[in-house]
């Protein structure tokens, strides 16, 4: 006989998946919070770019419209396939989104 409890011998061993939807949580407003920290970076935004105020307010109209649109493709892909699918396209799109952001020098950098 065992002194390990009958309960603790039945859950598998390695990493619990809470942890795993915490994770993922975490990444969710994470990147949710990204959408709304244009008005932290407005001014120096436009001071490093020498952009107006109309052009550096039309980025977060684009985003606000690829957004929109996006959730009607994304619904429509995840009733067809699943969640996976679109949890994958969208987590590449957004780091490929990131990587060119990082290299943006003038407007027509910009990745539309």
């Amino acid at each position: 006989m065992s002194d390990t409890p009958e309960r603790n011998r039945n859950q598998p061993k390695g990493l619990f998946y809470g942890w795993i939807v915490v994770l993922a949580c975490f990444f969710c407003c994470f990147s949710y919070a990204i959408f709304y920290t244009l008005g932290v970076f407005f001014t120096p935004i436009r001071q490093e770019f020498g952009w107006g105020y109309a052009l550096t307010t039309s980025i977060q109209t684009l985003h606000l419209l690829v957004f929109v649109l996006s959730t009607f493709i994304a619904g429509l892909i995840t009733d067809r396939f699943g969640p996976r699918l679109p949890i994958l396209l969208g987590s590449v799109c957004m780091g490929v989104g990131f990587l060119s952001l990082g290299q943006t020098q003038t407007i027509a950098d910009l990745p539309f």
